[in-house]
């Protein structure tokens, strides 16, 4: 195929030449109709169709988007034109048609409901694969005129058809096949398909080019490769994983031989490695969906379709070809474009079913890439998140860092993250835009252990239902401290697994006299199975009595039967989730297997009787196991004080998340889900710092149920200090009530302050306005300012401890040293968005309040405002007001005799 070029007469800059090309195949086509008979008289019969695909996708997709013009307003802006050339001739369907049989595809495409639009779309039901090898020459020959070709990107699609060989030499750009490299090629963009790494084609492009090659491949394709590379657990998860492998298979580690690589898992997320070169560090950005794990939106989806990979090679040659050289670089907005492309490709596949001549939707997926509509976050992850790869002896990841924690984390101010928290309580998960969640039906956690904890019991689960008959029940069990909800994830999974044929019953093991009782409960599950339910089964205290219950659970477990008398009765499909109230995590059921040297008699006794007792027949048959978290600090078993008969469990410091935990607990107890999961939460602040910051509930999530309700029942919404219980009563849910009091009125003596600090604030204010608005009727020293303007200065001091506590912050009466207040500042600027934000929002909401409304020009009579729009939408200038006022607390706080520390470190 002859050169095209793109933009014909548009533009008289000089043009970058893009050049595609690599291994064509030729799509046979099937859509399924429903025309069976001749005489039928349905209107949709079977149609066929053959198309290039293969290298000529991404082709076609650039040709496209080319054509409507480029995927953001950066990019339609520039000077630069392009030029678009494909690097095979007669790359069509007729000139592929005598291609060998490998080349050749087939697929078969029927209707599925569309998401987008309610219709019923051509998407992929079957993929029929290739034809068979054969031993012959590779078939392409070179587009005429590719030796005259000056590309400044190359885009190769290697599909593992032999464009990576010598033998298909005679088709790769001259520049390719010398020693002399192609002094306008800025970038070559590799999308590389399995077997990874290999081939005549690398060799030359890793050893000539390595600082100008990005490399494109898919995870799946890394796992068909033997790397172990988690599914849909956990976006941190997949991070260890996929740079472990990266690092240490020798299978594919191959792949740090390039600048940029590109590991695309489906369409949900893409990982970014910069590998400038061994002696540096690489720099790892994460783009990713932020509610889904890698494949969950497929599982809830009917029908596929091809091409992600396509969709996200050609955002990024348009990306590299269009932005800025400071820009070119920066791979985020391509990825998120591309990815956003994938998914509109999954969802659209080959169009309405009502469409003359359904086929790849190359100028649709255009049209999306030029304004995505699926939203992904961002993420750097710091190579502190994956320290533990240092050792090629040891490359176990450190399974405890998170996004949350790293993107909320501070080296100056470590500990718990109680700013983040507070955000998340007032203004809902939304307000983490960066950090990744999984909701569970009315369950929704951004804490990285339970999500990956219920997102594995929930692939156990759907592998189960979609199993078909099972004689034996799926077993699980769930531990954690008392209260702490352990129960709850199971049952919001099984609902959303199971839908209508869920039925769960509950059994107290602890309440029951004998086996009879048992035997009983047994039935009533079977009865359930025999309606033809799956009824997921909570056996609550199951290790009560020493583990007395263990005995009768094992046979049904491992063969799907009970035992009544001399008869023996199936039980069926179903899920048994046992709950322990003896131990708060899975390890520490029981005694360890192994005897230790030294050991006690107690413990030489305990294992004597937890084996007698079968406890570990019974951790044998489980197939899972959940341990639940709470609003607490996750519980870390210290074994040196079990030994000396102290409290053997103790808070994890590692877990900085606790708090965000808490504060989706609150929205959760107050209705704030599904609809209104981002609504605002209306709160007294300072009883919104006990309930974050308090240090213990005593019984987890069934105290703070217990404390929400009372507090919402003795006053209502919003939820104030005034309607606590009695301190004996509040006793009963937090370990600490003079504590719990003294964080409720921590801001109350800095806010005798607020009156001192308004004319300084008013200064500030005054000595920061541009030229044009000095002289205006608020700049005038503080003194000759109405009675509403010295009030909103005031307003403007008593909101500094609500918006340094987003930022994790609270004030002490003390001297700051020079050195902490520059931390603070530090901080503070590195942090400046969403707290100008919160600010303006303040100031805002206080001018509401008092009868302000928007209008675009001010009238102070009929109280019209300009600036009563939201944050981003405030011109440069007036932002920076906000930044200034933010800017300038820690002398605020120093004004009034106070010092900004950190509630972390508290």
């Amino acid at each position: 195929m002859d050169p095209v070029p793109l933009n014909k007469g548009k533009r008289k800059a000089k043009q970058l030449m893009i050049l595609v090309t690599g291994d064509v195949v030729l799509d046979h086509n099937v859509y399924a109709g429903t025309r069976l008979t001749p005489v039928s008289d349905a209107p949709r019969g079977t149609r066929y169709s053959k198309r290039p695909g293969g290298a000529m996708w991404v082709y076609s997709l650039l040709d496209a988007l080319f054509q409507v013009g480029m995927p953001s307003q950066e990019i339609q802006n520039s000077s630069t034109s392009s030029q678009l050339a494909f690097g095979l001739s007669d790359a069509t369907a007729d000139g592929l048609e005598s291609w060998p049989t490998a080349f050749h595809a087939g697929a078969i495409w029927e209707p599925f409901d569309c998401p987008r639009d309610g219709k019923l779309h051509w998407r992929l039901s079957k993929n029929l694969g290739y034809g068979p090898r054969e031993s012959s020459k590779y078939p392409a020959s070179p587009a005429v005129g590719l030796e005259r070709l000056k590309p400044g990107i190359l885009v190769i699609d290697d599909g593992g058809l032999g464009f990576r060989w010598k033998t298909a030499s005679q088709c790769w750009p001259p520049f390719l096949r010398t020693e002399k490299n192609s002094k306008d090629l800025q970038w070559i963009i590799l999308k590389m398909s399995r077997p990874l790494g290999r081939g005549d084609l690398w060799r030359e492009l890793k050893d000539q080019y390595r600082e100008r090659l990005i490399v494109i491949v898919s995870a799946d394709n890394l796992r068909s490769e033997d790397a172990q590379v988690s599914l849909g657990l956990s976006w941190e998860s997949a991070v260890d994983d996929l740079i472990r492998e990266i690092h240490f298979n020798p299978g594919v580690r191959g792949l740090q031989e390039c600048r940029h690589l590109i590991i695309a898992l489906r369409s949900d997320a893409a990982l970014w490695l910069d590998q400038p070169s061994h002696a540096n560090p690489v720099c790892c950005h994460l783009v990713f969906d932020r509610e889904h794990g890698e494949g969950e939106r497929v599982d809830s989806t009917s029908g596929s379709s091809f091409g992600y990979l396509s969709a996200i090679t050609a955002s990024l040659v348009a990306h590299v070809s269009n932005a800025p050289p400071k820009d070119s670089t920066n791979l985020v907005p391509a990825l998120k474009a591309g990815l956003s492309t994938a998914r509109f490709l999954i969802e659209y596949g080959h169009g309405p079913i009502d469409t003359p001549d359904p086929a790849f939707p190359f100028k649709a997926a255009a049209l999306h890439m030029k304004s995505p509509t699926k939203e992904y976050a961002a993420v750097e992850i710091r190579r502190g998140g994956t320290a533990g790869y240092e050792s090629r002896k040891n490359p176990a990841p450190d399974r405890k860092w998170t996004i949350l924690g790293q993107s909320c984390h501070s080296e100056v101010f470590p500990g718990a993250l109680y700013g983040p928290a507070r955000r998340v309580a007032l203004l809902g998960p939304g307000a983490l835009e960066n950090i990744p969640f999984a909701r569970f039906g009315k369950l929704l956690t951004m804490d990285r252990r339970e999500i990956e904890g219920l997102r594995s019991l929930r692939q156990l689960m759907l592998s189960y239902h979609n199993s078909g008959a099972q004689k034996q029940p799926l077993s699980l069990a769930v531990f954690g401290a008392p209260g702490s909800g352990k129960s709850f994830g199971l049952k919001q999974i099984a609902e959303a697994v199971f839908a209508d044929k869920n039925q769960v019953l509950e059994f107290n093991l602890s309440q029951f006299k004998g086996p009879d009782d048992l035997i009983g409960a047994y039935h009533q599950v079977r009865d359930h199975v025999l309606a033809g339910k799956t009824p997921v089964v909570f056996w609550d205290e199951f290790d009560s009595r020493n583990n007395f219950w263990l005995q009768y659970l094992l046979a049904p477990m491992q063969d799907g039967v009970f035992q009544e008398g001399q008869h023996s009765h199936a039980i069926g499909k179903c899920i048994f989730v046992f709950a322990g109230g003896t131990s708060r995590d899975f390890a520490h059921f029981g005694p360890s297997d192994d005897p230790e040297l030294g050991e006690a008699a107690a413990e030489v006794e305990a294992r004597h009787d937890f084996i007698a007792a079968k406890g570990p027949d019974f951790k044998s048959r489980l197939a899972g196991f959940l341990d639940v978290l709470g609003p607490n600090p996750r519980q870390i078993y210290d074994e040196a004080a079990a030994r000396k008969g102290l409290a053997p469990w103790k808070d994890d410091p590692s877990d900085v998340d606790f708090p965000v935990r808490r504060a989706l607990l609150l929205r959760s107890l107050l209705g704030l889900t599904k609809n209104q999961e981002d609504a605002p939460l209306v709160i007294d602040h300072g009883l919104l710092t006990a309930l974050l910051e308090a240090s213990h509930y005593r019984n987890g999530a069934r105290s703070m149920e217990k404390l929400i309700g009372q507090l919402r029942d003795r006053g209502g919404v919003p939820l104030g200090r005034a309607h606590l219980p009695a301190n004996a009563f509040l006793a009963l849910y937090v370990d600490d009530v003079p504590g719990f009091h003294s964080m409720i009125r921590g801001s109350d003596r800095f806010l005798d302050q607020a009156e001192r600090l308004a004319p300084i604030l008013h200064q500030d204010w005054r000595d920061g306005l541009p030229k044009r608005e000095k002289g205006g009727a608020l700049d005038v020293p503080f003194e000759e300012l109405d009675q509403e303007g010295r009030a909103a200065n005031v307003a403007a001091a008593a909101r500094i401890p609500e918006i340094l506590a987003l930022a994790g912050f609270h004030l002490e009466e003390g001297t700051a040293t020079v050195k902490q207040e520059a931390e603070v500042r530090s901080f503070l600027q590195n942090h400046v968005e969403f707290l100008a934000e919160a600010e303006h929002k303040g100031w805002e909401a206080q001018k509401r309040m008092e009868g302000w409304t928007y209008a675009p020009e001010r009238d102070n009579v009929t109280r019209k405002h300009p600036l009563l729009v939201p944050y981003a939408d405030l011109s440069e200038e007036q932002m920076g007001k906000d930044r200034r006022t933010i800017l300038n607390y820690p002398k605020y706080a120093r004004k009034a005799r106070f010092k900004i520390v950190s509630r972390r470190l508290g």
